[in-house]
């Protein structure tokens, strides 16, 4: 089998959709007729500064680069070659969101060649189900309508909700959107105890709280939130500063009883390294769309499973990002709980020949070859960037 040429599909979501307003889906095609199916990361990031044809003209000069002709089994091969070539051995960000895309693809299509599921071929399953969480964003100014955003996840069987107690609060030492990362302010710090005791009291034990921060805090500010919401015992306090310094995320780590979890915006297994050698986090939060795909995710699950910590895969993005995600977690021993983005309806729904299953908070694997999932191109390209 040989791969014979990459297309790549750019959809705009319909207003309200989470998970980012583009998704870039990739599809290799070989001469048996099989296709893979991959899609980047930073496309669906608001803040991308990227125009919709951006990512997919990078796709087709990696591909024409590198793979043109090539058994698509060999992924090993044809990784290290787009890592050591093109991308010089020291890729940035965006160029692993590509090679992310095109590892999934090629993940699929030997997934099908052989009729198993990816996680057969990683070493097999662990699990049968997946725990999973979901994101509820920053606090609504309407104080009710997050209790009973929480009261609704909750009686549908979710275990864990996450959610931004900061948001754009004011800080004591800069404004929202500035480089430099501040300390909160006193009033800003007790509305967010007060909001997790509520919470706290609302679910009781049945449901873990997440604080899921976006590195607004310098070390000193993470600390002063953390010790005043430790009481309330979240599962994790996620990425409390900016990604750059991990030796500063260490020191907030050894301050805190709450876990730290840290990594969607870090890429390859040497920067996850770091994060595990310095002992900065408990929780590792690769994005398989952007760390490298899922050879690499696999990599990284295995080293941060020597160091006993714990794996939850960050999804923002559209459902192929989804469905690589799955297929790590199932074969990886220290999974904790999967990011979902709700229970996968709408558009997500829409845009599979058949959807994510999702029960009681718990994601049911489809057990189909590959990834498990197909995109259904007729609704992709009716909602395609011309």
């Amino acid at each position: 089998m040989k791969l014979t040429g990459v297309e790549t599909i750019v959809v705009r979501t319909p207003t309200g959709t989470a998970g980012g307003r583009l998704w870039t889906f990739v599809k290799l095609l070989t001469d048996s007729g099989i296709v893979g199916y991959g899609e980047t990361q930073v496309s669906a990031n608001p803040s991308c500064p990227y125009k919709a044809d951006t990512l997919a003209r990078l796709v087709r000069d990696l591909y024409d680069a590198e793979l043109v002709g090539e058994d698509p089994s060999h992924i090993a091969r044809l990784m290290q070659r787009l890592y050591e070539g093109p991308c010089m051995h020291y890729t940035d960000a965006t160029m692993l969101n590509v090679m992310s895309a095109l590892d999934m693809c090629l993940w699929d299509i030997l997934g099908k060649e052989l009729n198993r599921p990816v996680s057969a071929l990683l070493g097999g399953p662990v699990r049968e189900r997946l725990r999973s969480y979901a994101y509820l964003g920053a606090l609504p100014k309407v104080h009710s309508d997050a209790l009973e955003n929480v009261r609704y996840w909750v009686d549908r069987g979710l275990t864990g909700l996450k959610l931004d107690p900061i948001g754009k609060e004011p800080l004591a030492v800069r404004e929202w959107g500035q480089a430099t990362p501040g300390i909160l302010s006193l009033p800003a710090i007790a509305k967010a105890e007060r909001t997790f005791a509520e919470l706290r009291e609302l679910v009781g034990d049945q449901c873990d709280l997440m604080v899921g921060t976006h590195g607004q805090m310098s070390p000193a500010g993470a600390i002063r939130l953390a010790r005043a919401l430790e009481p309330y015992r979240p599962l994790w306090f996620e990425e409390p500063v900016p990604p750059d310094n991990i030796r500063e995320l260490a020191r907030i780590a050894r301050a805190t009883s709450i876990p730290i979890a840290a990594g969607e915006r870090l890429t390859n297994r040497y920067e996850f390294a770091q994060l595990l050698e310095q002992q900065a986090v408990h929780v590792i939060q690769f994005d398989v769309g952007r760390c490298g795909g899922i050879s690499e995710a696999k990599v990284i699950a295995d080293m941060a499973d020597a160091h006993y910590a714990h794996v939850a895969p960050h999804v923002w993005g559209g459902p192929i990002l989804a469905a690589a995600s799955i297929q790590i977690d199932l074969c990886c021993r220290n999974f904790l709980i999967q990011e979902s983005l709700g229970d996968w309806s709408g558009f997500h729904a829409d845009l599979l020949r058949e959807p994510i299953e999702w029960k009681d908070g718990f994601i049911i694997p489809s057990g189909r070859p590959g990834l498990g999932y197909e995109l259904n191109e007729d609704v992709a390209r009716k909602h395609a960037v011309s």
